[in-house]
């Protein structure tokens, strides 16, 4: 299944609480139960444990939200989770041994998620603040890819955090700055 949730309009303008998801294997679309609230948008959304977490919510042009909200496929409900330490758009999220890991957004941490215990700590400090950053998984660390310092310029730094050690380290640079860029990680087997 493919979930959508949320978003903007058309026009950019207006933001929406829907939550539709589609069945590859039929090509259907279907509704699912809708944000409960606010409409959302600019939010980071991954998987975990088959239910999907949503943060750094904004509910309007200026109004951000702390909240963080968990759906489960299986109940087809949304429910509220802790809230993040932090109220901040434009932030990239990912999974990692159980955890989720939060940045982006000019935000000067890495913060983690932990479902288990339902709560947030701060994994790691940034020795810059970024937003508009990639971040991704690769070798058992959460990497955060380029982004836009808070001068507004993009960088071609690579950080990657190691949650078992609690170490972050500066990787090689990108060949070029960039922003707002999607990244992944592929795994090759030979």
């Amino acid at each position: 299944m493919i979930f959508v949730i949320g978003g903007c309009d058309k026009n950019g303008f207006s933001r929406l609480s829907f939550t539709e998801k589609l069945n590859l294997t039929s090509g259907e679309w279907t509704s699912a139960t809708a944000l409960p609230g606010y409409s959302k948008s600019e939010f980071a959304a991954c998987e975990l444990q088959n239910d999907i977490y949503i943060s750094g919510i904004q509910t309007s042009q200026t109004l951000l939200v702390p909240f963080v909200q968990c759906y489960d496929p299986v109940s087809n409900k949304w429910s509220y989770v802790s809230s993040c330490p932090f109220s901040q758009r434009s932030i990239s999220a990912v999974t990692l041994n159980g955890s989720i890991y939060v940045t982006g957004g000019l935000l000067e941490h890495i913060y983690c998620y932990t479902p288990r215990t339902d709560s947030w700590s701060r994994a790691a400090t940034l020795p810059v603040k970024l937003e508009g950053c990639g971040l991704t998984v690769c070798d058992g660390k959460v990497c955060v890819v380029g982004g836009r310092n808070e001068q507004s310029v993009a960088v071609d730094q690579i950080w990657a955090f190691d949650p078992v050690n609690g170490k972050l380290t500066e990787e090689k640079p990108l060949t070029r700055c960039l922003s707002y860029h999607g990244c992944v990680t592929v795994l090759q087997r030979l």
